[in-house]
């Protein structure tokens, strides 16, 4: 006959649930661990990734960007930043890019300017107002002079510059304001009393530049003189 022995030893409760709650805190724990290395290796190939196209946006929108019927475009403060895939960025100017949609024949609101440089197009837009919208005392008399001459000393073979040029502007009021030179003011030399539309200097001499503006349907002209050594 077996007999039967009755074990003294009682089951310790708390013991097993402290086990258990280890097992659940380690594997939560690996799961975790796990999931910061997954997330990290999904971050670090998607920071890898460079970008594919080369953009090209306005950083800066021209000075002008109001007109009135009869005006012609200046440009002068646009700025458009080329960047390249590998993240390069170049500042681009008015006299690098070429323009295309300005048309002053009639009043329009949000006239698309497409700006292009290479293969490359952007666009900003600009307003055509009507001249009799303008307060009379604030129409453009067709005068204008210098206040500050820009560059007027050469060597044969410089191109003329704009650099330092400021126009004073006269208004029906008596106001006066001043305006930067720009490129499209230039004309080119006056030789002879005939208009040359040229801008680099090709010989030695003293020589006269013609300058036009148009506002308000009305032409100024400005000149000034300038020297040419070899």
């Amino acid at each position: 006959m077996a007999r039967k022995f009755k074990s003294n030893r009682k089951y310790d409760y708390k013991e097993g649930s402290g086990k258990k709650k280890k097992i659940i805190l380690i594997v939560l724990a690996v799961v975790l661990v796990l999931a910061i290395a997954i997330a990290a290796a999904l971050l670090l190939l998607g920071g890898s990734e460079t970008p594919t196209e080369t953009t090209f946006t306005i950083q800066s929108l021209p000075e002008k960007t109001a007109y009135y019927v009869g005006d012609v475009p200046d440009w002068s403060g646009l700025e458009v930043a080329l960047t390249t895939p590998e993240g390069n960025t170049v500042i681009l100017k008015p006299n690098n890019c070429a323009f295309s949609g300005f048309n002053s024949s009639a009043p329009t609101q949000n006239q698309v300017i497409t700006v292009q440089y290479k293969e490359y197009t952007t666009t900003f837009t600009i307003s055509i107002l009507d001249p009799a919208d303008k307060p009379v005392d604030k129409q453009f008399t067709g005068k204008m002079s210098f206040k500050t001459l820009p560059k007027t000393n050469y060597k044969v073979g410089e191109s003329l510059s704009i650099e330092g040029g400021v126009l004073l502007m006269e208004y029906a009021d008596g106001s006066k304001e001043e305006m930067a030179l720009t490129e499209y003011m230039l004309d080119g030399f006056l030789i002879d009393g005939n208009l040359v539309s040229s801008f680099v200097t090709t010989k030695a001499g003293k020589f006269t530049v013609q300058v036009s503006y148009l506002e308000d349907a009305k032409w100024a002209y400005a000149y000034y003189e300038i020297t040419v050594t070899n």
